[in-house]
């Protein structure tokens, strides 16, 4: 700031990807904007993808598809044919949870629900072990991948807060890369982001919605897929 540099200028390069957290959260408490290849892909790897599913559904029981994903894994094991024949005759109008939370082969999950009041780590560490998941079920690269999701975790001293730190981080990991990069050189860059929408609405155009804070003020960046800021809304309500 003090030389004038535009931050997009400005590159740090580092000899390992493991050091990379570290300086990308010392930057954001500065407000310093700031992307990194630490994330890329990091959230749509598989093994990844089924055990945040599994983190959130434990969280959130009425997350349908969290909750769907994690039992059709090689985590729970649980066919398509089972939950098939589970929901088919039961009420439309409630969440899949309450339909098949009385199923003989939800005992398993429901063992696992016990946990969720443990801390993130010790939690992590159950599910890789589950069914042996963590040895059976993953590659070598899905094994450095649960391992930086481990260590993350130690982080955290609630479940809470990691998986609202996860789906924070999945959330910006959704956007398509028009998008961030006129987030990234909009006048919001510095402030910070705190949650990320995607709208999908029959015969038109996705929307993304950036919700950002700072200095108690909150705004709804409203961007199209090509980047175009469509709308801002300022929120009155803190809310």
């Amino acid at each position: 700031r003090k030389t004038g540099v535009p931050f997009q200028d400005i590159c740090i390069l580092t000899r390992s990807h493991s050091s990379q957290q570290d300086i990308m959260d010392c930057l954001r408490a500065y407000d310093i904007p700031a992307v990194s290849d630490l994330e890329k892909g990091f959230y749509q790897n598989a093994a990844i993808q089924i055990i945040v599913s599994a983190l959130i559904a434990l969280q959130d029981p009425g997350n349908d598809i969290s909750l769907c994903a994690a039992l059709m894994s090689p985590l729970m094991q649980i066919s398509g044919e089972q939950l098939a024949r589970a929901t088919i005759q039961s009420q439309k109008n409630v969440s899949l949870y309450d339909r098949i939370r009385d199923m003989e082969w939800m005992k398993e999950w429901h063992e696992l629900e016990k946990l969720r009041f443990l801390p993130p780590c010790q939690l992590l560490i159950r599910l890789y072990a589950h069914h042996d998941f963590y040895t059976m079920n993953t590659s070598a690269q899905d094994k450095t991948n649960l391992d930086r999701l481990l260590e993350r975790s130690v982080e955290f001293d609630s479940m809470k807060k990691f998986v609202y730190y996860l789906q924070q981080n999945i959330g910006r990991n959704s956007i398509p890369e028009a998008v961030k990069k006129a987030f990234e050189t909009s006048e919001y860059a510095t402030w910070k982001i705190e949650d990320v929408d995607k709208i999908e609405r029959l015969n038109m155009e996705t929307v993304y919605v950036i919700e950002v804070e700072k200095s108690n003020k909150e705004v709804d960046l409203y961007y199209s897929p090509t980047g175009v800021l469509v709308k801002t809304v300022v929120d009155t309500d803190n809310d």
